[in-house]
């Protein structure tokens, strides 16, 4: 393209709904934006866009000025358009420039400014977004969790020889609501405790219960300091949790 090379390897799946367009870009243009567009024929008004611990909706017409206004929308892992019972999602692992107008949804791949930098974008970009149809809304298919897959893929560590047993399966965390993301698990800033904070993704209110691959001697709800509210119950390896539509909720684990 110009003086610039686009090179993709488009991946379809048997066992996952999406395509996925890895990209490999040697861009060399100057003020000239490129964008991915897929057509798609979904009767709707609003469109939904993930931002940081939730969603956003908004509109895909033009109809005043402030909508006019809304040409892109920021988001960050995936946006989805739905109709009642059929929606597409776009996902992506590093782009955040949208847009879903008169039935065509949009990704800015590259914006190519010159001001601060006069050579903005002009390099090597390596990056994948894909496209996922499914049924229902974006919470019934799951486009959370397979945003999260994308940006987030399995990895696998080498190890040398260890002392102890393995066990077939162990898990050292799991939430039993699929609405409830465990977004972070780290040390406490102050103590050797474990900090687990979590967020509910569908604009749901729910009762989650937390597993732990061992027996806590303290679990404690904490606010985004770290410092102590109240003390959650423990039964054996368990704790319940009530959280509310786009609540992020931080968790103080002392083992």
């Amino acid at each position: 393209f110009l003086e610039s090379s686009v090179e993709q390897h488009i991946w379809m799946y048997e066992d996952m709904k999406k395509i996925d367009f890895e990209t490999v870009i040697d861009w060399k243009q100057d003020q000239l934006m490129a964008k991915v567009a897929f057509p798609v024929k979904i009767n709707s008004n609003r469109a939904t866009y993930e931002v940081q611990f939730g969603t956003l909706e908004r509109p895909t017409h033009s109809n005043t000025s402030w909508d006019a206004a809304k040409f892109e929308v920021c988001a960050h892992k995936y946006c989805d358009f739905a109709e009642y019972g059929y929606g597409v999602a776009m996902l992506n692992d590093c782009k955040y420039g949208h847009d879903i107008h008169e039935g065509v949804m949009r990704l800015t791949l590259l914006k190519s400014a010159t001001y601060p930098n006069e050579k903005a974008d002009r390099c090597v970009h390596e990056f994948t977004y894909s496209i996922a149809p499914h049924e229902g809304d974006y919470r019934e298919a799951g486009i959370v969790q397979m945003a999260y897959d994308l940006n987030k893929p399995m990895t696998a560590v080498t190890l040398g020889a260890q002392e102890g047993k393995l066990a077939d399966s162990y898990s050292l965390v799991s939430v039993s609501a699929p609405n409830v993301i465990l977004e972070t698990v780290k040390k406490a800033e102050d103590s050797d405790a474990m900090i687990l904070r979590m967020y509910e993704a569908y604009n749901k209110k729910v009762n989650t219960t937390v597993t732990l691959g061992f027996a806590p001697k303290r679990v404690t709800l904490v606010d985004l300091m770290e410092n102590e509210i109240e003390e959650i119950p423990v039964a054996g390896n368990n704790f319940k949790l009530p959280v509310k539509p786009f609540e992020i909720v931080t968790v103080k684990v002392q083992r």
